[in-house]
């Protein structure tokens, strides 16, 4: 768990074997859903909130935390040790960097 009681995710190889329901989400073991595109890649000790859209070739790095209703465009890149804030949505080929993070 994280500092704040969260259970970490699956290592992105480990998520895609978790089943899809018939609307399209993946049960996290933390009681998140998500909905991943193709090709994404999701680095250690990441925290992913309710209902995370990711889109197609999206990069997640390191000791990232992503809260809920979050939506990730196609190709998007998200740096190390960053956090995405509630309801953000990052457009197709944005990202979050250290000097560009976007936190509601």
């Amino acid at each position: 768990m994280n500092h704040k009681g969260k259970v970490r995710t699956e290592r992105a190889t480990e998520i895609y074997a978790i089943p899809v329901d018939e609307a399209g989400w993946r049960m996290l073991p933390n009681g998140g859903s998500v909905k991943l595109g193709n090709n994404v890649s999701i680095g250690d000790n990441v925290v992913l909130g309710q209902h995370v859209r990711i889109g197609n070739n999206v990069i997640v790095g390191d000791n990232v935390e992503i809260e809920d209703g979050v939506r990730l465009g196609d190709d998007v890149v998200i740096d190390n040790n960053q956090k995405v804030g509630l309801f953000s949505e990052i457009e197709a080929g944005g990202g979050v960097s250290s000097s560009r993070i976007k936190i509601n």
